[in-house]
C-alpha cells in the first residue's frame, strides 16, 4: 500500500469483528508511532497497550464505541517533555502535536495492515490514569481503538484546496 492510499482509505472505525489482533501486528503499529517526529526529538510519549480492561475504560469514555480488540493509550510524559522541550519552563504545547503525529503514524500503519482504528479523546483522564496505575507525570491524552473492521464507512466530504490553502498571503 502506498502512503497516499493509507491516507485516503483510513477511516474512523467504530465497529470491529471479534478477531484478535496478533502481537507482531501490534508491534509494527507501535513501532510506526516511535518513528513519528517530535520537537527536539524528545519523544515525550508513553503507550499503554490494553486488552483486558477495555470494558472498564468504556465506563468513563463516552467516545469509545464498539468492541475493539485492543486499545493503545497514548500518554504525555510530562517530566520528559518539560526537561527536553520546555527546558524547565513548564509543559510546551508541542507535546500534543508530537502525540498527534505518533497517533497518525500508528493509524496509517494499522490501515496498511488491514486494521481499523479510531482516535478517542472523550474520556476521564484522572479515571484512566488511576485505572492504569500511572504516575502523576504520565498523563493519558488519546486512546486509539484498534481491531479488524466490521464496517466500511464512506469517506466524508473534504473541503477543496481552494477553500483551505492560501499562497504567500491570505487576504481578507
Amino acid at each position: 500500500m502506498q502512503v497516499s492510499d493509507a491516507i485516503m482509505n483510513r477511516r474512523s472505525i467504530r465497529k470491529f469483528t471479534k478477531k484478535e489482533t496478533p502481537e507482531d501486528i501490534l508491534k509494527e503499529i507501535l513501532e510506526a508511532g516511535i518513528w513519528a517526529p517530535s520537537g527536539s526529538n524528545a519523544q515525550p510519549w508513553r503507550c499503554i497497550l490494553v486488552r483486558n480492561s477495555i470494558d472498564k475504560i468504556k465506563m468513563f469514555s463516552p467516545g469509545l464505541f464498539g468492541d475493539p480488540s485492543v486499545l493503545i493509550v497514548i500518554c504525555s510524559d510530562r517530566a520528559k517533555a518539560e526537561d527536553e522541550q520546555g527546558r524547565g519552563l513548564g509543559i510546551d504545547p508541542v507535546v500534543f502535536i508530537d502525540i498527534g503525529a505518533a497517533a497518525q503514524n500508528m493509524m496509517l500503519q494499522a490501515c496498511e495492515l488491514g486494521l481499523g482504528s479510531c482516535p478517542v479523546r472523550s474520556f476521564n483522564q484522572k479515571a484512566l490514569q488511576a485505572l492504569l496505575d500511572l504516575p502523576d507525570d504520565i498523563v493519558p491524552e488519546l486512546i486509539l481503538a484498534l481491531g479488524y473492521p466490521d464496517e466500511k464507512p464512506q469517506a466524508p466530504p473534504r473541503r477543496s484546496l481552494e477553500d483551505t490553502v492560501c499562497y504567500e498571503r491570505c487576504g481578507r
